[in-house]
């Protein structure tokens, strides 16, 4: 599994990712328009840390609209090849900072077991007047 990322000039890191759901994604409703929102991790960039052994790094996805309703069938131990812009969301409390990652995405394509597509999710429109969608 594998990790690309690639940071543009208007500041946009975009991410290339393929790996396995590590748990069932989480499906809700937001806001008052009741917009769908689909969370998930995947497990990718397989690589060898320092005393030879294996580090896996995870990602967190997050799908808005159709594409969530999509995501939601999702399960775990699924594999999937997504893409989509790395957005970062610091939080500072009292006693602590933490700073997360998460890839929102506007494409899934869900993958079987040899790698080939079973099914590509397309993009969704946005409309402009939805002011409670973080993008």
């Amino acid at each position: 599994m594998a990790i690309i990322k690639q940071e543009y000039e208007n500041g946009v890191t975009y991410v290339l990712a393929s790996g396995r759901i590590v748990k069932d994604p989480s499906y809700k409703k937001v806001g008052n328009n009741a917009i769908s929102c689909t969370s998930f991790s995947i497990s990718a960039g397989y690589s060898k840390d320092e005393d030879g052994g294996s580090k896996t790094e995870f990602v967190s996805c997050t799908c808005w609209r159709e594409l969530a309703d999509f995501a939601a069938s999702f399960k775990k131990g699924d594999t999937v090849f997504l893409m989509g812009a790395l957005e970062k969301t610091e939080y500072n409390g009292k006693t602590y900072e933490k700073v997360v990652c998460d890839l929102i995405l506007p494409q899934v394509f869900a993958l079987d077991e040899l790698g080939k597509t079973i099914y590509k999710a397309q993009p969704t429109e946005t409309d402009d007047d939805d002011e409670d969608i973080p993008f």
